[in-house]
């Protein structure tokens, strides 16, 4: 009788194993560098596992952001991936822009844990609102047999970046004139009277 319920324990593993368990690899966003950003400043996005219970041996995803108010520099892949492509930012982009298929893999090898899966760094370009997206390409992770492994919902953010305080409003050069025209006038009344 106890022979019969381990073996029943041992199957409804097993089948459980083969039906798939939903393990998942959680991507999460550093968005840490993004406080107190001007017009100008460079910053930096790190894309990370949190603690991945699924092993894949490669990342794939699209980026989407608004190239008005900042722009894309490239990536920096954490040391675990051998092959990567940053891809770049197309040139003259403005408004709603996407670069895709940033990615990043290891060679005859799988990977878990958390890890650093890429730096992405940005420059600010204008005061005003983004939503920063990452979206899967085909699925955000990948196995050597080519498969998605269930990443969750994909990540995103939205980064406010506002007018630098201060900002003087030029002077017109109209204005600059009005002085000396004006103190031209008043010594002219005086000498006439």
């Amino acid at each position: 009788m106890k022979m019969i319920k381990h073996g029943k324990t041992w199957m409804g593993a097993l089948a459980a194993f083969l039906l798939g368990s939903a393990a998942q690899a959680a991507v999460v966003l550093d968005t840490s560098d993004t406080n107190d950003l001007e017009v100008g400043d460079t910053f930096i996005v790190t894309v990370a596992t949190d603690d991945a219970q699924a092993a894949f041996d490669s990342f794939q995803f699209d980026l989407t952001f608004d190239a008005g108010i900042i722009g894309y520099l490239g990536g920096t892949f954490g040391p675990a991936f051998t092959f990567t492509n940053a891809q770049q930012e197309p040139p003259g982009a403005t408004g709603g822009t996407t670069v895709s298929n940033i990615t990043g893999g290891v060679i005859f090898q799988e990977l878990s844990g958390a890890l650093t899966l890429v730096d992405l760094e940005f420059v600010v370009r204008a005061a005003g609102t983004t939503d920063v997206a990452l979206s899967p390409a085909v699925g955000f992770f990948l196995t050597l047999l080519g498969s998605a492994v269930e990443a969750g919902t994909p990540p995103s953010f939205t980064l406010s970046i506002a007018e630098a305080p201060g900002d003087a409003v030029p002077l017109p050069a109209g204005a600059l004139l009005f002085a000396p025209a004006l103190a031209f006038l008043v010594r002219k009344a005086r000498a006439q009277a």
